[in-house]
Protein backbone atom coordinates (compact mmCIF):
# COMPACT_ATOMS: atom_id res chain seq x y z
CA UNK A 1 0.00 0.00 0.00
CA UNK A 2 2.65 1.94 0.66
CA UNK A 3 4.16 2.35 -3.20
CA UNK A 4 1.07 2.54 -3.95
CA UNK A 5 0.08 5.55 -2.17
CA UNK A 6 3.40 6.92 -3.18
CA UNK A 7 2.56 6.27 -7.17
CA UNK A 8 -0.93 7.51 -7.40
CA UNK A 9 -1.22 11.07 -8.00
CA UNK A 10 -5.24 10.85 -6.32
CA UNK A 11 -3.10 10.80 -2.83
CA UNK A 12 -0.54 13.77 -3.29
CA UNK A 13 1.52 11.13 -4.70
CA UNK A 14 2.31 10.77 -1.19
CA UNK A 15 6.15 11.81 -0.55
CA UNK A 16 6.62 10.90 3.30
CA UNK A 17 8.43 8.17 4.32
CA UNK A 18 7.91 4.62 5.29
CA UNK A 19 7.70 5.36 9.29
CA UNK A 20 5.38 8.05 8.49
CA UNK A 21 3.27 6.23 6.55
CA UNK A 22 3.10 3.24 9.03
CA UNK A 23 2.15 5.68 11.78
CA UNK A 24 -0.92 7.42 9.44
CA UNK A 25 -2.14 4.18 8.79
CA UNK A 26 -1.80 3.13 12.48
CA UNK A 27 -4.05 6.10 13.22
CA UNK A 28 -6.39 5.77 10.57
CA UNK A 29 -5.43 8.37 8.17
CA UNK A 30 -4.73 6.28 4.96
CA UNK A 31 -7.81 6.28 2.51
CA UNK A 32 -10.33 2.53 2.61
CA UNK A 33 -10.78 3.23 6.65
CA UNK A 34 -8.36 1.33 9.10
CA UNK A 35 -6.98 -1.80 7.58
CA UNK A 36 -7.11 -3.33 11.37
CA UNK A 37 -11.11 -3.11 11.04
CA UNK A 38 -12.07 -3.08 7.57
CA UNK A 39 -10.39 -6.28 6.44
CA UNK A 40 -11.50 -8.49 9.20
CA UNK A 41 -15.39 -7.09 8.78
CA UNK A 42 -14.83 -8.03 4.84
CA UNK A 43 -13.69 -11.63 5.56
CA UNK A 44 -16.09 -12.17 8.24
CA UNK A 45 -19.00 -11.25 5.67
CA UNK A 46 -17.27 -13.04 2.98
CA UNK A 47 -16.90 -16.48 5.01
CA UNK A 48 -20.97 -16.21 6.20
CA UNK A 49 -22.79 -15.02 3.10
CA UNK A 50 -23.77 -18.04 0.86
CA UNK A 51 -26.20 -16.41 -2.00
CA UNK A 52 -24.29 -17.07 -5.09
CA UNK A 53 -24.58 -13.68 -6.36
CA UNK A 54 -23.06 -12.34 -3.09
CA UNK A 55 -20.17 -14.55 -2.57
CA UNK A 56 -16.90 -13.20 -2.08
CA UNK A 57 -13.39 -15.67 -2.56
CA UNK A 58 -10.73 -14.00 -0.90
CA UNK A 59 -7.25 -15.08 -1.23
CA UNK A 60 -4.19 -13.63 0.48
CA UNK A 61 -1.16 -12.48 -0.98
CA UNK A 62 1.06 -14.58 0.66
CA UNK A 63 -0.84 -17.73 -0.22
CA UNK A 64 -0.61 -16.59 -3.84
CA UNK A 65 2.98 -16.62 -3.35
CA UNK A 66 3.40 -19.56 -1.29
CA UNK A 67 0.91 -22.04 -2.89
CA UNK A 68 -0.56 -20.85 -6.62
CA UNK A 69 -1.96 -23.70 -7.65
CA UNK A 70 -3.66 -24.40 -4.68
CA UNK A 71 -5.40 -20.25 -5.21
CA UNK A 72 -6.20 -21.82 -8.56
CA UNK A 73 -7.86 -24.33 -7.48
CA UNK A 74 -9.86 -22.20 -4.87
CA UNK A 75 -10.53 -19.97 -7.75
CA UNK A 76 -11.71 -22.22 -9.79
CA UNK A 77 -14.27 -23.92 -6.68
CA UNK A 78 -15.22 -20.27 -6.75
CA UNK A 79 -16.09 -19.60 -10.69
CA UNK A 80 -17.02 -23.28 -11.97
CA UNK A 81 -17.59 -25.81 -8.62
CA UNK A 82 -19.25 -27.98 -11.11
CA UNK A 83 -15.74 -28.32 -13.29
CA UNK A 84 -12.75 -29.87 -12.75
CA UNK A 85 -9.26 -28.51 -13.89
CA UNK A 86 -6.65 -30.40 -15.42
CA UNK A 87 -3.33 -30.58 -13.13
CA UNK A 88 -1.41 -29.70 -16.06
CA UNK A 89 -3.87 -26.17 -16.45
CA UNK A 90 -3.30 -25.01 -13.47
CA UNK A 91 -0.19 -25.57 -13.27
CA UNK A 92 0.68 -23.49 -16.76
CA UNK A 93 -1.96 -20.53 -15.11
CA UNK A 94 0.18 -21.40 -12.09
CA UNK A 95 3.65 -20.25 -13.95
CA UNK A 96 2.09 -18.03 -16.04
CA UNK A 97 0.68 -15.74 -12.88
CA UNK A 98 3.71 -15.80 -11.08
CA UNK A 99 5.04 -11.96 -9.96
CA UNK A 100 7.96 -13.13 -12.22
CA UNK A 101 6.58 -13.35 -15.19
CA UNK A 102 3.34 -10.51 -14.72
CA UNK A 103 5.88 -8.34 -13.48
CA UNK A 104 7.78 -8.82 -17.09
CA UNK A 105 4.41 -8.68 -19.05
CA UNK A 106 3.70 -5.69 -20.58
CA UNK A 107 -0.21 -6.91 -20.71
CA UNK A 108 -0.27 -7.65 -16.88
CA UNK A 109 2.69 -5.05 -15.91
CA UNK A 110 0.89 -1.41 -17.03
CA UNK A 111 3.15 1.52 -17.90
CA UNK A 112 1.84 4.96 -18.86
CA UNK A 113 -0.81 4.43 -16.37
CA UNK A 114 -3.74 7.46 -16.04
CA UNK A 115 -3.73 8.36 -12.30
CA UNK A 116 -0.06 7.56 -11.48
CA UNK A 117 3.41 8.83 -11.44
CA UNK A 118 5.54 8.16 -14.61
CA UNK A 119 7.89 5.87 -12.38
CA UNK A 120 4.89 3.82 -10.87
CA UNK A 121 5.47 0.09 -11.18
CA UNK A 122 2.38 -1.48 -11.03
CA UNK A 123 3.44 -4.95 -10.21
CA UNK A 124 6.71 -4.77 -8.01
CA UNK A 125 8.82 -7.34 -6.34
CA UNK A 126 6.19 -10.29 -5.79
CA UNK A 127 7.90 -11.10 -1.77
CA UNK A 128 5.76 -11.52 1.31
CA UNK A 129 7.23 -10.39 4.34
CA UNK A 130 9.38 -7.60 3.77
CA UNK A 131 6.83 -4.98 5.48
CA UNK A 132 8.44 -6.65 9.08
CA UNK A 133 11.89 -5.67 7.44
CA UNK A 134 11.17 -2.02 6.84
CA UNK A 135 9.15 -1.27 10.19
CA UNK A 136 11.62 1.32 12.10
CA UNK A 137 12.78 0.24 15.68
CA UNK A 138 10.92 2.89 17.36
CA UNK A 139 7.54 2.46 15.89
CA UNK A 140 8.42 -1.73 17.62
CA UNK A 141 8.75 -0.10 21.11
CA UNK A 142 5.01 -1.64 21.22
CA UNK A 143 4.99 -4.56 19.42
CA UNK A 144 1.24 -5.35 20.19
CA UNK A 145 0.66 -2.53 17.58
CA UNK A 146 2.24 -4.44 15.00
CA UNK A 147 0.29 -8.52 16.19
CA UNK A 148 -2.04 -8.20 13.46
CA UNK A 149 1.17 -8.37 10.62
CA UNK A 150 1.74 -12.09 11.77
CA UNK A 151 -2.06 -13.30 11.63
CA UNK A 152 -3.08 -14.80 8.39
CA UNK A 153 -6.76 -13.30 7.38
CA UNK A 154 -7.84 -15.36 4.48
Amino acid sequence: MFHFYRGAEEYGPFIGDWDEFVQMWLDGWIGSGDWRRVVPEWLAYARSCKQNDRRILCLSYESLVREPIKCVDRLRKFLIPHRSLDPEVAEAIGEHTTFERMRDNPQTNYEDMNGFASDFKFIRQGKISLQLNSIANELMINPSRFSFLSRPFC
